[in-house]
């Protein structure tokens, strides 16, 4: 079939650009918080952090530390390497060609994995919104393979799309959040409820947590879990206004955001809710706190919608950093070419859109028929905080090395592009080795054997294309210009 053919239908190919100039600050900003999930991620993973009681607002302070550093990290990096492979492509550029790919398998790696948690709330949330019976297996598949492949085609349908979707998803499960979190906040000074405690800003101090250290890395791991997300700011780079600035302070802004939401929310929840009462709904917490602050009554379903907004827009934005990165990779010749396809009229990668919705879709639904994803729930958020901290933690000391021939220009750099990422980046190696140790072999091989399946796929990868692993890595100059990386021609 000839090319334009081949455009005619829709499809072709890596020679084609991603839509420049489509996205503002704000569009990326709302990417970056939506793609965390906020209501998705506290519903399934504050019981978690709630470990330590009512010092979870601490775990999540701590946890917000090394992600502004390694946030950092993404806008320097960003100004020089505006890549919409991200922590791929510059590990690659700056440590070293295998390291990158590994990097970007584990990012495909923990998407897949989450994708799976993502459906399943929302599948479940539907059926509960319709009255259904939301532990009907077969249902659940429907519904959650529904969907995957209504937010896989919006993804293919256009950034534009993408972006307008996520607003109107993020403002209303916001609104819903911090509602009821004030609510229940107003509740415990006034009517005192059975089991609630009044909040106190020594929630804010980590050392006075039960448990020690390893219950308190536990909920610092899982608080990682409930900020991930926000780097997908920086994935859609090539597709944003000044691709070499813009993505890399949406990153950081997003950071500070979710920091608001989340100490605000996990306040309010732990003030509220008995640590025995969360430990107990540790699968979904929202839903049966909004059910005890609304009596029983039917304005809890308010919750449910909030929380199936999130996982909509999650599984949304999961799909969409993932596409971009193996379009990245595709694009550099270390995996097939048909992931750097991208669609003539919406300018996506479409193929590898379809794929990832494929993929997670079938996982999905071979999750849910075997063992029913519920029971993995916390196996799953804690292997892929591991992935998550092993990535940034690369990427933080990534930005660091690129930058070493700079950073002694002035204290700015040194701060900035040396000290902030590389203890952003040192922090989550930290946070990688110490919660390791106290993991169970299942949630530790979930998370570390899923991530050493990438050695074989890296040897193919080398055996096909071995050039591109033996080309010297890049550090930042003072002459280098900042220009967004070309796709390759066809």
């Amino acid at each position: 079939m000839s090319t334009e053919a081949a455009d005619s239908a829709g499809v072709f190919r890596s020679r084609l650009q991603l839509q420049r100039g489509a996205l503002s600050l704000l569009d990326g900003t709302v990417i970056g918080v939506a793609s965390t999930a906020p209501a998705y991620s506290l519903a399934s993973a504050i019981a978690l952090v709630a470990v330590i009681g009512v010092y979870a607002p601490s775990a999540m302070v701590i946890a917000f530390l090394p992600m502004l550093g390694v946030a950092i990290g993404f806008y320097w990096l960003n100004r020089r390497i505006p890549n919409c492979g991200t922590s791929y492509a510059w590990v690659a550029k700056s440590l070293n060609p295998a390291l990158g790919f590994l990097t970007g398998w584990v990012i495909l790696a923990a998407d897949v994995i989450v994708m799976v948690n993502l459906a399943y709330i929302a599948a479940t949330s539907s059926l509960t919104l319709f009255g259904l019976d939301a532990t009907n297996i077969h249902l659940q598949v429907l519904f959650g393979v529904v969907w995957i492949a209504i937010m896989t085609w919006i993804v293919v349908r256009g950034i534009r799309i993408s972006a307008r979707s996520q607003a109107v998803m993020l403002a209303l499960e916001y609104v819903i959040v911090f509602g009821f979190c004030i609510y229940a906040i107003v509740h415990v000074f006034t009517t005192h409820p059975a089991g609630s405690h009044v909040p106190s800003l020594s929630w804010l101090l980590p050392w006075q947590a039960p448990g020690g250290s390893s219950a308190l890395l536990a909920a610092v791991l899982g608080a990682v879990f409930i900020y991930w997300g926000w780097d997908t700011a920086a994935n859609v780079n090539e597709e944003s206004e000044n691709p070499s600035v813009v993505p890399g302070l949406a990153s950081i802004v997003s950071t500070f955001v979710l920091l608001i939401i989340y100490v605000f929310s996990a306040f309010a929840i732990v003030s509220y809710l008995s640590p025995n009462f969360i430990g107990n709904n540790s699968s979904d917490v929202l839903t049966p706190f909004a059910q005890s602050l609304t009596g029983g009554n039917k304005l809890w379903y308010i919750m449910v919608v909030a929380i199936l907004s999130s996982a909509a827009a999650s599984t949304q934005t999961t799909i969409l950093p993932t596409a971009r990165v193996t379009f990245s990779m595709a694009r550099d010749g270390i995996i097939p070419e048909a992931f750097g396809w991208i669609h003539a009229r919406y300018l996506t990668p479409w193929f590898s859109s379809a794929v990832m919705g494929v993929a997670s879709a079938v996982l999905y639904a071979l999750s849910t028929w075997s063992s029913g994803v519920g029971s993995v729930t916390a196996d799953a958020i804690l292997a892929i905080g591991l992935q998550i901290a092993f990535y940034y933690g690369l990427t933080g000391i990534a930005a660091a090395w690129y930058y070493r021939r700079l950073l002694l220009h002035s204290v700015n750099d040194l701060i900035f592009a040396g000290l902030f990422p590389l203890l952003g980046g040192l922090g989550f190696f930290y946070i990688f080795y110490e919660s390791a140790l106290g993991l169970t072999q299942r949630q530790l091989w979930l998370g570390i054997g899923t991530m050493l399946i990438g050695l074989p796929l890296l040897a193919w990868s080398w055996y096909h294309n071995p050039a591109y692993y033996r080309q010297p890595t890049e550090a930042a100059t003072d002459d280098e210009p900042a220009a967004a990386s070309q796709p390759a021609s066809a």
